[in-house]
């Protein structure tokens, strides 16, 4: 069983939450915002057991296996390097990081300390995707030359 903390949960943080309830072997035991009133509110609300504002201590803990990183760009090289130091494997949203120099740091970092880093590309595995390509299979549509969608996101509820 892989313990995973989610750094950053705002809107696209429910993606990640999403994919992460998907797979049997992983449970998400963490989850950092900006503030414990937020945390403690999304966590609530998505069964996460802990919750914290600051993820210099939850990366430190001997129980995260990995750290998702779903916060603006420009944190992400800090975050990451931090999270790799203390001996976690690290996912986060495109792009790696905002500067050729970030990005060498973060691959260094996981050389240095034998970790893994992912960026997550989740679209081939969201719900819509994996619905169109068993319909595909199946026959049921029959063969697409051309897909086309449109995601309509309202950062104050969510999703739409």
């Amino acid at each position: 069983m892989y313990n995973v903390a989610i750094i950053g949960a705002g809107v696209w943080s429910q993606n990640h939450l999403t994919g992460w309830r998907a797979h049997p072997e992983v449970r998400v035991t963490w989850l950092v915002r900006s503030t414990e009133e937020k945390a403690k509110a999304k966590a609530s609300a998505w069964d996460v057991p802990n919750w914290s504002a600051d993820y210099t201590q939850v990366v430190e803990r001997s129980d995260v296996d990995i750290v998702d990183i779903v916060l603006p760009h420009d944190l992400h090289a800090e975050v990451a390097c931090l999270a790799l130091a203390h001996g976690k494997h690290v996912v986060m949203e495109k792009p790696l990081a905002t500067t050729l120099a970030d990005a060498q740091r973060i691959a260094d970092a996981a050389k240095r300390y034998d970790r893994k880093v992912m960026v997550s590309e989740n679209w081939n595995y969201s719900t819509w995707v994996c619905k169109a390509r068993g319909l595909i299979e199946k026959g049921a549509i029959g063969t697409p030359f051309l897909i086309r969608s449109i995601l309509d996101m309202d950062v104050r509820e969510g999703f739409t």
